[in-house]
């Protein structure tokens, strides 16, 4: 075949791929073009080194926040909610060695009753629980056109009622959560139902929890003049990301990767480092992709232009 003939071939099969695969548009932008745009800013961005950052905020906060949400269990108006937890967690954790080692580590706190805490214990687990959103919020912060100065007490403030809200919204998921898991195993005993059924119900939930919890994050933790819709386009690629890479890491660490037998305790700390590193960029990764259409769509276009507009109204 000649090159002429090649050459008319080629227009013709782009257009056919553009046709066949879809390619949506977010305000002007077609989602390869912000996925391109995202990779090629790579370094530019400083993904990795941002990541590292909310890494380390987020293992400062989890055990203040485990303390007190642990301690407030006991005073749950729900009978038997300690069962309750200890069940939801064996049904939507796939790995069975997983979901005995969280159990493990929540028995001791779910089984006691700590009054001591809910006093300055309180304040202080609340304050400790926000470094990792105030390290998200640092994170988040980079120059841009939209980016809002906000002091360090505007932002600890803005941290801690944040950190509360995703507290009782986790309270009332794992409300939902157990709720969800009576009803689930009720109809399985009065109605066959395949497992597979099963398994697509809780990992809908999961992904509808997981969903609400990362556009809270990306609505309100950014320090910017526009604030993104609460369903945004970064919130639902995040979480489609961290749903899928969990699922692969849990599978992976179960029956591959299995330090916890060869290291211990200190095996299962290693794991959990990596696997919040992972949550940490793809959290970055999903702001991004917000940023970039944010900064580059249809309505920073028209922003652009008003704002010269007025610059050679005031001239």
């Amino acid at each position: 075949m000649s090159e002429r003939s090649m050459k008319k071939i080629n227009p013709i099969s782009k257009e056919i791929i553009k046709a066949t695969i879809p390619n949506p548009e977010f305000e002007g932008l077609t989602l390869g073009w912000i996925f391109k745009d995202v990779f090629k800013n790579l370094e530019k961005i400083r993904l990795f080194e941002r990541a590292a950052a909310i890494s380390f905020n987020l293992m400062l906060a989890i055990p203040p926040s485990l303390i007190f949400l642990a301690s407030l269990v006991p005073f749950f108006p729900i009978d038997d909610i300690e069962s309750g937890i200890i069940n939801a967690i064996r049904s939507y954790i796939p790995s069975e060695d997983i979901s005995e080692k969280i159990i493990h580590v929540l028995k001791d706190f779910l089984y006691t009753k700590r009054r001591d805490l809910l006093s300055f214990g309180l304040l202080f687990s609340i304050i400790y629980s926000s470094n990792g959103l105030m390290g998200i919020m640092r994170a988040f912060d980079r120059d841009s056109d939209m980016r809002k100065f906000r002091t360090a007490f505007n932002r600890r403030l803005k941290a801690i009622w944040l950190t509360v809200v995703l507290m009782v919204l986790f309270m009332i998921v794992v409300a939902v959560l157990i709720v969800q898991s009576n009803v689930l195993n009720y109809v399985v005993d009065q109605f066959p139902m395949s497992d597979t059924l099963m398994k697509w119900i809780t990992n809908a939930t999961l992904g509808v929890i997981i969903l609400i919890m990362v556009s809270i994050i990306y609505r309100f933790c950014p320090s910017l003049y526009t604030r993104v819709r609460f369903f945004n386009l970064g919130a639902f690629i995040s979480t489609l990301l961290i749903w899928g890479i969990s699922a692969i890491f849990i599978y992976l660490s179960s029956n591959f990767i299995q330090y916890d037998q060869v290291y211990g305790s200190l095996g299962t700390v290693l794991m959990s480092l990596v696997w919040i590193n992972i949550i940490a960029i793809l959290i970055i990764l999903g702001f991004e992709i917000n940023m970039t259409v944010l900064l580059k769509g249809d309505k920073a276009k028209e922003r652009k232009a008003l704002q010269q507009e007025s610059e050679k109204q005031s001239r």
